[in-house]
């Protein structure tokens, strides 16, 4: 009985060996997935990966020393730090919300938290604050119908309508991925929104001039550094939503949130690295390739304290897929495609941002023309006028009597003008960046594949760049991978074992129920009942009578062990690289022992055990 059970446990082996090694293979082990970039999409690409894939390697590369992309806190203070980059996302923003909770991070309102008037704010047009917000008081909202009639309330239908539809999005990656932003857009009904620039969309819904001014045009300029005029209407009406509602942020800083995100899902990152190229590969099995740069050092410390001298190195890395995080237009990434061609790369331009923040007691109300008795505005926004030197400026914190003002403008501003402009300012702190792509409508969208497991989730920030938008398309890409390597696995799975007894019905209906997987159980039964009748016979042990098998073409065994081995081959990710391919199992002489000729001959054994090598050696 224990010689039977050995037989049929040992006959069972190789098909289960396989199933389990599909298993894993679909868990992520032995999974590369490199990520270029380390702001917020590369940080949500992570996260959605690691999700994905718990056994999955991830590395991020950076090209600046710390990661954070867009999403930059920098310190300015003792205690105190600054939302340099992207400040605050709408609080009902499903995955930013998710995200931060993937990541252990709090959330907080950035204004009331600092006991701020959320709802002190005014419009500057460089001569004269002509419209101020000191309360919600229903003076105020008969104030705003004077001066805009009913635009306000149809802009909030514009808008209410336009962030209803852009929620199917969520909706759409619950039932998988889209190929291509344009398709997402189409099936949202917002497509032509995005062709279209925002002030003939607002023109068009009814709202008057000085509302557009005034109103629509400072929030756009606050948020994207740009015109009405220029801004695609979907891009300009989400950002007009988030911002006349609550808004949130990460309770220590957005910069936190890309960090604590990479932390948790346990990925590689290399900071100071610059990814150059991504094409195709075979080396170790893997079908991409990713060339970049990287720092090291090339001398100890030594004594003095001075840093070791660094010299800039080019290696590779071959990966299962890459997720590029970056805009490709400045990332400097040449991509090629299977067919090697080079993908092309679209190109808006981007707009900087002048980020100042500066200590001061106060706006001057000499140089706004503000009455002496009139409150300060928490946040003062600007319409697209020459004489107005600055996108916006609010206060993001209280320092005693003093305040620390965030200035946003598309030049730097010299230090005499901010002199004017704040009462005892002092301590200027002064960023720039290239903020958010120009808004223009797009002709053409940038595919999320652009070449086979090459994502591209950052094409979509050159439609709509908030960090929602952002999370989704990291979120679209990796389910796009999950579909394409899903659909991959599923076309190179072995056959199931076969059954122990055939279907009644098919033995019924007269159909052949001998599978192709028979004459390989037929012969690893006979090697293994070969063997335990062996070991029986070192025991002491009577051996079981052996049965011969039922006649099979050894042809068909043959077939079967080789169909095998070149599956193993797939799986270890070693065809057609340095190690020898799958050796062909011939058919032995008529005089050979033809069962135990394939277990002699050591070929195949070695083989498998250089598969096993190369699969284990780490990729450099």
């Amino acid at each position: 009985m224990q010689h039977r059970v050995l037989t049929r446990l040992s006959a069972c082996v190789l098909s289960a060996g396989l199933a389990a090694a599909w298993g894993a293979a679909e868990d992520g082990e032995g999974m590369t997935v490199a990520v270029v970039g380390g702001g917020l999409t590369g940080a949500a690409s992570a996260a959605y990966l690691r999700d994905a894939y718990p056994g999955a390697s991830i590395l991020v590369f950076e090209r600046e020393p710390e990661v954070g992309g867009a999403l930059r806190t920098a310190p300015y203070l003792p205690n105190v730090s600054v939302d340099v980059g992207a400040a605050a996302w709408h609080s009902g923003h499903t995955l930013m919300n998710e995200l931060c909770a993937k990541a252990g991070v709090l959330t907080e309102d950035p204004h009331a938290a600092r006991g701020l008037n959320t709802a002190a704010y005014g419009v500057w047009n460089g001569k004269e604050v002509v419209f101020k917000k000191s309360s919600g008081s229903y003076s105020m909202v008969a104030s705003m119908l004077w001066r805009y009639g009913w635009s306000p309330v149809h802009s909030q239908t514009l808008v209410a309508g336009t962030h209803e539809r852009f929620r199917g999005a969520y909706e759409a990656l619950g039932a998988g991925a889209w190929e291509q932003h344009e398709h997402l857009l189409r099936s949202l009904d917002l497509y032509e929104m995005a062709q279209t620039p925002l002030r003939h969309v607002m023109r068009t819904a009814g709202l008057t001039a000085a509302f557009l001014d005034e109103v629509i045009e400072s929030v756009v300029r606050c948020n994207y550094g740009q015109g009405i005029v220029d801004v695609n209407a979907l891009a300009g009406i989400l950002a007009f939503k988030t911002a006349s509602e609550t808004m949130v942020s990460a309770a220590r800083g957005n910069g936190h949130l890309v960090e604590q995100l990479l932390n948790v899902t346990s990925a590689n990152v290399m900071p100071r690295a610059t990814v150059t190229a991504v094409l195709p590969s075979d080396a170790g099995g893997k079908p991409v390739e990713v060339t970049y740069r990287v720092f090291r050092s090339v001398e100890p410390r030594d004594k003095s304290g001075d840093p070791p001298a660094e010299k800039e190195v080019t290696k590779s890395v071959a990966v299962d897929a890459v997720v590029i995080a970056a805009p490709l237009d400045r990332a400097g990434v040449s991509v090629t495609d299977d067919e090697d061609r080079c993908v092309p790369v679209e190109t808006s331009g981007y707009q900087t941002i002048h980020v100042t923040v500066i200590l001061a007691n106060g706006l001057s109300p000499h140089y706004f023309q503000l009455m002496s008795s009139d409150e300060d505005p928490v946040l003062l926004l600007t319409t697209e006028e020459e004489l107005a030197s600055f996108l916006s400026l609010g206060i993001v914190h209280h320092v005693g009597d003093q305040r620390v003002y965030k200035i946003l403008s598309r030049n730097a501003l010299p230090d005499g003008l901010l002199r004017e402009m704040f009462e005892n300012s002092t301590r200027y702190a002064r960023h720039t960046w290239a903020a958010v792509p120009r808004l223009k409508p797009l002709q053409a969208m940038p595919w999320v594949r652009p070449a086979s497991r090459v994502y591209y989730p950052s094409g979509f920030q050159a439609v709509v760049p908030l960090m929602e938008t952002a999370a989704i398309s990291a979120r679209n890409a990796v389910n796009l991978l999950m579909a394409d390597r899903a659909a991959w696995w599923d076309a190179h799975r072995p056959p199931p074992a076969p059954e122990d007894e055939a279907a009644p019905d098919a033995e019924a209906d007269g159909e052949d129920t001998h599978s192709a997987f028979e004459p390989l159980l037929s012969f690893a039964g006979h090697v293994a009942g070969s063997i335990a009748n062996w070991t029986a016979g070192l025991l002491g042990q009577e051996p079981e009578p052996e049965v011969e098998p039922e006649p099979v073409k050894e042809e068909t065994v043959y077939d079967v062990m080789n169909e095998y081995l070149a599956s193993a081959a797939r799986y270890f990710g070693v065809e057609d690289t340095a190690v020898p391919p799958a050796p062909s199992i011939e058919m032995p002489d008529e005089d050979d022992n033809w069962p135990w000729s394939l277990v002699e001959d050591s070929l195949w054994v070695s083989w498998l055990n250089s598969m096993g090598d190369q699969a284990a050696a780490p990729q450099q």
